[in-house]
């Protein structure tokens, strides 16, 4: 006997199995159960495993190092006087020089930490700019969150090379 729709092997058709009738007849395969004595304790094992602090590298030498409050992206009038004489010095030499800036803890690299340090970078890449120095010498970076052992909110003006 055959079902329309249903395929049959020739072997099983030629002995007068539908496909439907071999599956019905196949044994049902019966799960062992085991008895548990005790409650599973699986604490541990979706415990995450913590990563081995590794220590963050020192900071690279800086020219220049401005520190800044949280969240503070403003040059106080301090700040201000460390550029106006760094910006003395540059234009004798003409180098190219690199403005970093932080943003945040150490590897944070959410936009608002990035956000903030580009702020900070452009502030001092603006007043350098204004007190004489050319945009193509400067090469600046944003990095959000520190990647050294140095202060998280700052901006570095790496030594010229």
């Amino acid at each position: 006997m055959r079902l329309p729709g249903i395929p049959v092997f020739p072997a099983i058709f030629a002995a007068g199995f539908t496909l439907l009738g071999v599956l019905y007849a196949m044994p049902l395969l019966q799960a062992e159960t085991i008895p548990v004595t005790q409650p599973l304790d699986l604490t541990d094992a979706t415990a995450p495993v913590a990563a081995p602090e590794v220590p963050l590298p020192a900071p690279h030498p800086a020219a220049l190092r401005l520190l800044f409050d949280a969240d503070d992206t403003n040059l106080n009038p301090q700040e201000q006087t460390q550029l106006q004489s760094f910006a003395a010095g540059m234009k004798a030499q003409n180098k190219r020089f690199q403005i970093v800036a932080y943003g945040g803890p150490a590897q944070d690299i959410s936009s608002n930490s990035r956000r903030l340090a580009l702020k900070r970078a452009l502030a001092v890449h603006d007043y350098l700019i204004t007190a004489g120095l050319s945009d193509s010498n400067m090469i600046v970076r944003a990095l959000g969150g520190v990647r050294d052992s140095g202060p998280e909110n700052r901006v570095d003006i790496l030594d010229p090379k």
